[in-house]
């Protein structure tokens, strides 16, 4: 009998609210005993950890860091892990913990866009699945199971606000009924180990648009360890912003507010990591100690 341990962190899918209702509720409302409490499988033993209950708009790198240790710590204790996570982040939650050594059992993130207490709610579903998912040895590494598809935890894009099915990624399996089926493991190749990330770097994004004052650039370097912008197109910007960015001495990573590939620049490209998933990167990489040649060569590893 497989054994599983589901770590609860928050989120929509343990919102609760009005009754049939699905908005005005209180994210991380609900005990993670309400959130389980319809989930029921014969054949597997489900253990619970409780992280934090959070809005993941509150989640951190701090917050990470745990959770990557709770996984690190148990994993000669169970098959797999299920992280109930809420939508709006679960994203960088889970490229932060597919970038860590050590990890070797099946790490499954999943949440739900409607809170538990709403008319048709989507979590418990998506916990069963993910649950299936946990149990597969051949998804070793970092995934997401939403709305039954197995997606690579590397590549989970948040893409909608309404569906119940809001991500995209690399797809590599589905879960149906229980039964899971899967296109071919995911190879996730981590750079980091836990211990080297004691420190926090402090990261900012910055987003350019045509009404973007280049003032903003030197304001957010005042209060960052390195940052992040999303520029147009394949990283463009104002000769205002450019000239801007110029004058700093922090690490400076150029990504793109599409979903476009950034590679000609000047500083740090970003390839084809999205501008949060450059975020998280960069606050990693300067937190490991990295220069800038070093990080320009984590940049080309992983994006």
């Amino acid at each position: 009998m497989k054994k599983i341990l589901i770590i609860t962190t928050g989120g929509t899918i343990a919102g609760t609210g009005q009754p049939g209702m699905s908005r005005g509720y209180i994210s991380g409302g609900g005990t993670p005993q309400d959130m389980l409490s319809n989930i029921h499988l014969d054949d597997v033993n489900i253990d619970v950890h409780e992280l934090c209950s959070i809005n993941s708009d509150d989640m951190t790198l701090e917050l990470m860091c745990q959770l990557a240790r709770v996984i690190l710590d148990t994993q000669d204790m169970y098959d797999g892990f299920v992280v109930t996570h809420g939508t709006d982040t679960m994203e960088e939650t889970a490229f932060y913990l597919s970038l860590i050594h050590g990890i070797v059992k099946p790490v499954i993130f999943t949440g739900a866009m409607r809170p538990m207490t709403s008319l048709s709610a989507d979590g418990d579903i998506n916990i069963r699945d993910a649950v299936c998912a946990a149990c597969e040895e051949c998804l070793a590494g970092v995934y997401a199971v939403f709305a039954g598809r197995i997606l690579s935890g590397r590549s989970l894009e948040k893409v909608s606000n309404i569906s119940v099915d809001p991500f995209e990624g690399l797809m590599c399996g589905y879960v149906s009924d229980g039964k899971v089926y899967t296109f071919a493991a995911v190879a996730q190749e981590p750079v980091f180990d836990l211990s080297a990330l004691k420190n926090r770097a402090c990261v900012n994004v910055l987003y350019f648009s045509v009404v973007t004052d280049p003032r903003m650039i030197g304001m957010a370097a005042g209060i960052s360890d390195g940052l992040v912008i999303a520029g147009a197109g394949a990283g463009e910007m104002s000769i205002g912003c450019l000239a801007a960015l110029d004058g700093l001495s922090i690490p400076v990573v150029v990504s793109s507010r599409t979903r476009g590939i950034v590679t000609d620049t000047k500083h740090i490209p970003a390839y084809t990591l999205s501008p949060q998933q450059a975020a998280v990167l960069l606050s990693m990489g300067i937190s490991a100690g990295f220069d800038i040649e070093q990080l320009r060569k984590l940049f080309a590893r992983v994006g």
